[in-house]
């Protein structure tokens, strides 16, 4: 809602009516000009000021040529730099501008007011003096300060420029009648070496008004505020605030001092009064609803946005609904927002399965509204890189609404092949993958494809398993040893009771540490396992004879050296 009956409106009268239109000085922030200045004592080049007394620098900081220790302006880019030349007439350059004098009221004061600063290598001796003429004055020598032209008046000098930053100069003066021309330059201070900036120059009249006696309606307030910034000020009522904001019936009245100029005025505030109902606050309504808007029981008469002048109304539609009251002469009004959402269920993807390292962003976007995603995100889309179940809830006002989407990844087994081999000459390695996904698409390095690659020499053999998603790969590392004892693997072997070749493992002339043997079935279920040499398998799998078929084995030991070997093969059962 924007009601003036719940805010306070401001009604402001300036104390001085349009001060800087009326600004006897043209330019005074050296922001326009003829030509950019490309040398030192280039005043001229700024439009409406004229060299006194060479030469006075315009700076003017949109021309890259000038020296970054001269910094910059107070505002914008153009400023003014002043030199004495410390001599004992206290010589210093001068700049000045043509007056008009039917702008000038003798009989009234003014405000003169600039921003300067001193060099840092500065003595920081002067301050800036301002000279009156009744006619342009003519001067082109070095060793001359302005206060020795023909009709030179002393207008105003500010207090030493000590500052290297800018610091802001403001006072009172008179102006003499027929003055046509403002000069400007440093104090006349003997042997004096000093440089002084100077920027947004200013002198206008210094005028206190605070309008006429005036008749407020409820709800508004009278603000008294005076744009001199360094005045002292006086109050009616004892406070010396700058501004005043007047609430209730009374007479104000202001005293301003500048300097050594004081000037005051008064002016009386009434009240009538006010209607005392509100419209109501802001509202959104979700599609199809409708809320009744009430006027105050105390207007007058009262008139809706909508043309109706019931006292009622209702509202189905997003829009600002205005209601303007009537009461005693004085006119309120109140408004109240009604949105209507138009919010909709978002439309995220449909459930999808996809490849590991995926990427894919959900978009809920929808003017006007916020979000809330199940991983407590709040803005108007997520990337998703995992699996997961996702919603989001939008919300406009009081209303909701929400959607879901469930995201898979595609899975596979690892490609895996088995550690590094130790290889003693003669032995005979079969490589198989752990799990075999049946939809992976083989290639050994020696391209063939096969589920298996049998190993008879040293070497690095790889395997590469493409799937839907990419590539697997593993390798391992087949490393030739020198064997130190000779142990024998049959290759197959007779569990019939008959008394020979009746079980099956590693037989061996020497010691073996870290001994374990192995055997699986070619769906890789483990049928035996044995940690001593002695200990052999004898055909069976829990008391159950094996049927005759090829089996695998591994075998890893360590000889007495410490040296770890591990052989892999193949045994055929025979009944």
């Amino acid at each position: 809602m924007r009601s003036k009956l719940s805010i306070l409106l401001l009604l402001s009268i300036s104390l001085v009516s349009m001060v800087y239109g009326q600004d006897l000085i043209t330019n005074g922030n050296f922001e326009k000009y003829r030509i950019l200045p490309r040398f030192e004592g280039d005043l001229n080049s700024a439009k409406d000021w004229y060299t006194l007394v060479n030469s006075a620098d315009y700076l003017n900081t949109s021309y890259n040529g000038w020296m970054p220790q001269f910094g910059g302006a107070h505002e914008g880019y153009g400023y003014v730099g002043l030199s004495s030349y410390n001599l004992a007439n206290g010589a210093s350059e001068a700049f000045g501008q043509e007056i008009d004098p039917d702008k000038i009221d003798p009989t009234t004061p003014y405000i003169i007011e600039f921003y300067g600063k001193g060099s840092v290598y500065g003595w920081n001796c002067a301050g800036i003096s301002f000279y009156t003429f009744e006619q342009d004055p003519v001067a082109n020598q070095f060793d001359l300060h302005i206060s020795s032209l023909p009709g030179a008046k002393h207008l105003f000098t500010s207090e030493p420029v000590v500052d290297s930053f800018w610091t802001h100069h403001y006072s009172c003066i008179s102006i003499p009648e027929n003055t046509a021309y403002l000069g400007v330059t440093m104090d006349k201070v003997a042997n004096c070496p000093q440089y002084i900036y100077v920027d947004e120059l200013k002198i206008y009249p210094f005028v206190v008004d605070l309008g006429p006696d005036t008749s407020l309606c409820p709800g508004e307030a009278l603000v008294l505020r005076s744009p001199f910034p360094k005045g002292t000020y006086q109050w009616e009522d004892g406070s010396s605030q700058q501004t005043r904001i007047v609430k209730k019936s009374g007479t104000y009245k202001l005293s301003v001092t500048i300097g050594s100029c004081t000037l005051s005025d008064d002016v009386t505030v009434s009240y009538r009064k006010p209607v005392t109902d509100k419209l109501g606050k802001d509202s959104m309504l979700c599609p199809g609803d409708s809320m009744l808007l009430t006027a105050p029981s105390d207007a007058d008469s009262v008139k809706w946005s909508t043309g109706s002048t019931n006292s009622s109304i209702w509202a189905r539609t997003t829009g600002m609904y205005t209601l303007t009251m009537f009461k005693e002469g004085c006119v309120f009004t109140d408004q109240l927002r009604v949105s209507v959402s138009n919010l909709h269920k978002p439309r995220l993807d449909k459930d999808s399965i996809f490849c590991p390292g995926f990427t894919i962003r959900q978009v809920a976007q929808q003017n006007g509204a916020s979000y809330l995603w199940s991983n407590g995100s709040t803005r108007d889309f997520i990337d998703i890189t995992h699996p997961g179940t996702y919603w989001v809830t939008v919300t406009k006002g009081h209303c909701t609404q929400s959607d879901t989407i469930t995201i898979g990844e595609e899975v596979t087994s690892p490609l895996d092949i088995g550690p590094d081999l130790q290889w003693c000459a003669g032995d005979t390695f079969i490589l198989t993958p752990a799990e075999l996904d049946p939809s992976w698409k083989l290639r050994w390095s020696d391209q063939s494809e096969k589920p298996t690659l049998q190993i008879t020499t040293p070497g690095t053999y790889a395997l590469k398993a493409d799937w839907k998603c990419g590539t697997l790969v593993d390798s391992v590392q087949v490393n030739e040893i020198e064997c130190a004892c000779s142990v024998f693997i049959p290759n197959a072997f007779t569990p019939n009771d008959l008394g020979e070749n009746e079980t099956f493992g590693p037989v061996a002339d020497c010691y073996f540490t870290n001994y374990r043997f192995r055997v699986y079935n070619r769906w890789g279920q483990l049928l035996f396992e044995s940690s001593h040499l002695d200990q052999k398998w004898d055909g069976a799998y829990l008391q159950n004879a094996c049927p005759e078929d090829v089996y695998f084995y591994d075998f890893i030991y360590a000889d007495g050296r410490k040296q770890r070997y591990y052989r892999y093969g193949t045994i055929t059962l025979l009944r």
